[in-house]
């Protein structure tokens, strides 16, 4: 794909991505990096004020490349999905604007009873695979409307969304996930972040930025080191799809970091 085409940062969310949002941003002027960031910003921009800017960073999934006119060179980061749900909780413990932060809060969900609670395992459900291979069909003119209402029609549109997603034969999912993780510029791990942000600067021809923050981190995370084993269980019983999708992207990354060492020793 040609090096002037718009670079895409398919976001998913809690894979360390405003960390490295803030360093893509960091390399564009203001006005080349399109405002759309979420389902709200783009089911209500018209469909012509999305073309014409240079970086495009949002949690769009491939919803966003058949919105854009031009060819999008996509890159994304991926985590260890235990590393993920945990980081979720958290998340939407603190940040009142989702529709489970009310849900965790009035019901007083520590993060065992948040991976049974039925308003939140559709939220817990693959997110990864999710996001990678059935986000972009499962926006339909109903769900878009729901998208745009309450706390309860949000939770009940991904409800309603992850049924659907479950009942789709799981392998193929995994292959579109690994297929469309395999055509991508760059695919990187949150758990090795610096490394990743070295490799894509090598990808992309840019000069290595001298830090690499970490932005957005709870302070109070529980380490998955710490998880009872119970809880564990359940979380790799919930993300089994993603486990599967994250070991494919650790061997991509691998296979670049290698190509990228073979490249150094020849030079």
């Amino acid at each position: 794909m040609p090096a002037n085409d718009p670079l895409y940062f398919l976001h998913i969310p809690k894979t360390a991505g405003v960390s490295f949002r803030t360093l893509l941003e960091s390399r564009y002027r203001p006005r080349d990096i399109c405002p759309v960031y979420n389902p709200r910003d783009l089911f209500t921009a018209p469909t012509s004020s999305l073309n014409g800017y240079l970086l495009y960073r949002a949690h769009l999934g491939f919803t966003l490349p058949t919105h854009v006119s031009r060819p999008l060179r996509i890159v994304t980061l991926l985590r260890n999905p235990v590393a993920l749900i945990v980081s979720m909780y958290h998340f939407f413990r603190r940040w009142t604007p989702h529709p489970l932060h009310a849900v965790i809060h009035e019901q007083r969900l520590g993060l065992d009873d948040f991976v049974y609670h039925d308003a939140c395992v559709p939220y817990l459900w693959n997110p990864q695979t999710y996001h990678l291979a059935y986000q972009d069909r499962s926006w339909t003119p109903h769900a878009i409307k729901l998208e745009l209402g309450t706390s309860v029609d949000r939770i009940r549109q991904r409800r309603e969304a992850v049924e659907a997603f479950k009942g789709e034969p799981t392998a193929e999912l995994v292959e579109l996930a690994c297929r469309r993780l395999e055509q991508m510029t760059f695919v990187g791990l949150a758990d090795r972040l610096i490394e990743s942000v070295a490799l894509l600067c090598h990808i992309l021809g840019w000069k290595p930025f001298a830090e690499v923050p970490r932005l957005n981190v709870s302070p109070d995370a529980i380490p998955r080191e710490q998880l009872s084993p119970s809880t564990r269980s359940r979380i790799e019983e919930l993300t089994h799809l993603d486990a599967e999708v994250h070991d494919h992207a650790c061997r991509l990354f691998e296979r670049a970091v290698s190509k990228l060492q073979v490249a150094g020793a020849c030079n």
